[in-house]
């Protein structure tokens, strides 16, 4: 009985994770004959599924601590990112950033010859996912025994018609919640 995956199957898990689509990590992974029928069948694999069970417990993002990062984004500010030379001037500074592990606040960058331009994530819209998740939440107490978790709120909330959320995207720790 074999109890490692073949490399066209390792490389079928990285890009399922990527695109969550089994018949493009199919095709992606290169198996070229039939890519639907080749992604159903492997996720049918048991090697497979505990593979990708495995990834995507360390890709998992809990709703709180969804809710602390996009607090940080909500808190972040370009004094992280600038510092004054020995003239006065302002001059931008990464290397500050990095030090205090403030890089993630960047939502663009970008460097030419002549710039460099930094785009944070907007503060105020982090604020306001902050503000409706804490109205999700303001009933869950942490314990186990509470009827609801956070995530089944959401979901709740979700299907009520409050909020967008796509479990995809909040198991791979993106796109947490869009207001509609």
């Amino acid at each position: 009985m074999r109890n490692q995956l073949n490399t066209r199957q390792e490389l079928f898990v990285d890009h399922f994770l990527a695109c969550l689509n089994a018949s493009e990590a199919a095709r992606r992974a290169g198996y070229r004959r039939k890519p639907n029928v080749a992604g159903s069948e492997l996720l049918k694999n048991s090697l497979i599924k505990s593979r990708i069970s495995e990834e995507l417990k360390t890709l998992t993002v809990s709703p709180e601590e969804a809710v602390a990062r996009i607090s940080a984004l909500a808190k972040g500010s370009m004094e992280y990112f600038v510092s004054l030379d020995d003239k006065g001037r302002v001059r931008i500074d990464l290397e500050k950033a990095r030090l205090q592990n403030k890089l993630y606040l960047i939502k663009r960058l970008k460097i030419t010859k002549e710039e460099i331009t930094i785009e944070l994530h907007d503060t105020i819209k982090a604020m306001e996912l902050v503000i409706k998740y804490s109205e999700i939440f303001k009933n869950y107490s942490g314990d186990r025994h509470t009827p609801e978790s956070p995530f089944e709120a959401m979901r709740r909330v979700s299907e009520e018609g409050k909020y967008k959320i796509n479990q995809k995207n909040i198991r791979r720790g993106t796109n947490y919640a869009l207001p509609q």
